[in-house]
């Protein structure tokens, strides 16, 4: 059997399977015909000015919602509720691509209720503080205190407890402690935090390494300041696929030019990449 772009099975499409409410041909000709407009959506909210992320415009539309997906950008749906936004802005929920939350002194929870006022509505977090202090209990904390918010809270293995060699912590997460943590939160987990390490990496140690091959194919997040030339392929070539620490606009054209995804970090107290 074959699966193709919908999702469905060759073998669910058969006269004994169309009136299955759960059946994925069904499931896909209630979202057409929702679209469509001919039901009733749960949702419209009228009026809205749209921030369109994929077309980097902004401007005026109803939005039709049904469960949690949009089925629709336009007037004409009819709805069980409707929202008149009266022009106020309508965009997606924000995602923060990187933040230590033990930083903030909140509990995620409380976290969570603070940034979801201003829009966001997940991040992407590495627990490399309270890893540091207490191990492996640290990231469990953050992960089951995350379920069930507002705010979608990913965790990224964090991979340098402790940050260095010389450092005194107050654990340490081996490569096959993050191996073990990938497979039982596959769906919380989504790859390896910034590896700060980057001399590790070039220089081939071994334990360094296991922990880029613990997490596979997964994302690897990268943290190389001012990192140039061959080092800086070796470091690529090892999987790692951003950086957050350029402060010239040459290091992030470099690391651009080699397949990095660069963020640009800018908060109260600094603002890096410089001309």
């Amino acid at each position: 059997m074959t699966r193709g772009d919908t999702g469905i099975k060759t073998n669910d499409i058969g006269n004994d399977h169309i009136n299955d409410e759960n059946n994925p041909l069904s499931e896909l000709r209630r979202k057409i015909t929702l679209a469509k407009g001919q039901k009733m959506v749960d949702l419209v909210v009228k009026n809205a000015n749209l921030v369109n992320v994929l077309s980097g415009q902004i401007y005026q539309t109803d939005v039709a919602i049904v469960d949690d997906y949009i089925v629709g950008l336009g007037e004409g749906y009819q709805a069980k509720y409707t929202i008149d936004a009266n022009g106020q802005y309508l965009s997606p929920g924000l995602i923060d691509r990187h933040i230590h939350i033990e930083s903030t002194f909140l509990s995620p929870k409380e976290f969570s209720s603070v940034v979801s006022s201003h829009g966001t509505s997940a991040v992407i977090c590495d627990p490399h503080e309270i890893a540091n202090v207490i191990g492996l209990r640290g990231i469990d904390y953050v992960i089951h205190s995350s379920i069930g918010l507002p705010v979608k809270i990913f965790v990224m293995m964090s991979s340098c407890v402790p940050t260095t060699h010389m450092e005194t912590s107050g654990a340490k997460i081996t490569g096959l402690d993050i191996r073990e943590y990938v497979g039982k939160y596959l769906d919380r987990n989504i790859g390896l935090a910034e590896m700060m390490n980057y001399p590790g990496v070039i220089s081939e140690d071994t334990e360094t390494l296991s922990k880029l091959i613990a997490v596979g194919h997964m994302r690897k997040d990268g943290h190389a300041p001012l990192l140039t030339g061959k080092p800086l392929n070796a470091y690529v070539i090892a999987g790692l696929t951003s950086d957050r620490e350029c402060s010239v606009l040459r290091e992030a054209t470099e690391k651009l030019q080699k397949g990095m995804h660069i963020m640009i970090r800018q908060g109260t107290h600094e603002k890096i990449c410089r001309n």
